[in-house]
């Protein structure tokens, strides 16, 4: 059934079923289900089908990764994170699923310069962090470094916008804790991102005054070197 389906493509509508009626924990059948419903726009019973089939077979190559992938077109990207840990450990190809996660994070991190929050530019780090911590490349660094900027200019901007102060000092705070990440990947990318990298280092030291008049004026707290707390912030 598995064969036939997949070399008369014409039939597999109704083979696929028919074999699945037969041998329903066949994992191949399932994971050429799986594979026809995305097709057809139906990700919800293709998800669950990928994993039956990666629950049936946990050697199936890049099963973990359908799964994830699966999650991620559906919007459900914590979720897929989670897929992605999981494939390590069942001892996936560490370099496809660093791969895969870090395509994911930058196309996460390219959403978030649309959207400008700083959950999204938090979202797109937490895969590029993955991807760096099973292949650290200049370029998975670099992109960490990029994420955590945004992050940080995201959330200054957004702590001016509240009115409760103590979700703007969380804001603040979580700016400060941001800053060493973003510089210690932006400065891996000096060489063979340069350009941009000294760019958006100088631009994050910029950062570093409003971070020190938030903290006075949202959390009372007073910096060694602090300026009085700016009007417009």
């Amino acid at each position: 059934y598995a064969l036939y389906a997949q070399f008369v493509r014409a039939e597999a509508d109704t083979v696929i079923p028919r074999g699945l009626a037969l041998f329903p924990q066949s994992s191949s059948l399932l994971a050429l289900n799986a594979k026809e419903l995305r097709a057809r726009g139906k990700l919800a019973e293709s998800l669950d089908a990928s994993k039956r089939a990666v629950a049936m077979d946990s050697t199936m190559a890049q099963g973990q990764l359908m799964v994830a992938q699966l999650e991620m077109e559906l919007g459900r990207p914590d979720t897929a994170l989670v897929t992605l840990r999981r494939a390590v450990a069942s001892g996936e190809d560490s370099s496809l699923v660093a791969q895969f996660a870090l395509s994911k994070g930058n196309g996460l991190y390219r959403a978030a310069n649309g959207t400008k929050t700083s959950a999204d530019f938090t979202l797109a780090l937490r895969f590029i962090a993955f991807a760096d911590t099973i292949r650290s490349t200049e370029q998975s660094r670099f992109l960490a470094g990029a994420a955590a900027l945004g992050a940080v200019q995201s959330a200054l901007t957004e702590a001016t916008k509240l009115k409760d102060k103590t979700e703007s000092c969380r804001l603040v705070h979580f700016s400060t804790e941001m800053m060493p990440v973003a510089r210690t990947g932006l400065q891996a990318g000096e060489q063979t991102f340069a350009e941009a990298a000294k760019q958006s280092i100088e631009y994050l030291d910029q950062l570093d005054p409003y971070i020190r008049q938030g903290l006075s004026a949202y959390c009372g707290e007073n910096p060694p070197g602090s300026a009085t707390p700016s009007p417009s912030l």
